[in-house]
């Protein structure tokens, strides 16, 4: 089976006709477009709320640079984007 992400675009407009009522959004589903981080404000209010949730947690949890950081690297495979150093572009924030 054939991924959304292989479908020309043509394709993927036919697929949200007969198939709108799931809220499967389609026409945006493009290499390269999926996200896993928000912008950098909202990076900002979720390190905050990170740090004071520490607590909650049952065992150290990862540094904050090292959970974005990770993401990234996941977010830049799964847009394809993963080269020598797994980073693409982006740096990490925090």
């Amino acid at each position: 089976m054939r991924s959304v992400l292989q479908l020309t675009p043509a394709q993927r407009r036919e697929l949200f006709v007969f198939f709108a009522e799931t809220g499967d959004p389609y026409q945006t589903a493009v290499l390269g477009s999926f996200r896993l981080l928000p912008d950098s404000a909202r990076l900002d209010e979720l390190e905050r709320d990170y740090r004071e949730m520490r607590e909650m947690f049952f065992e150290e949890p990862p540094a904050w640079p090292v959970l974005v950081e990770r993401l990234r690297r996941l977010e830049d495979e799964i847009n394809g984007k993963t080269g020598a150093g797994g980073d693409g572009d982006r740096k990490a924030e925090g």
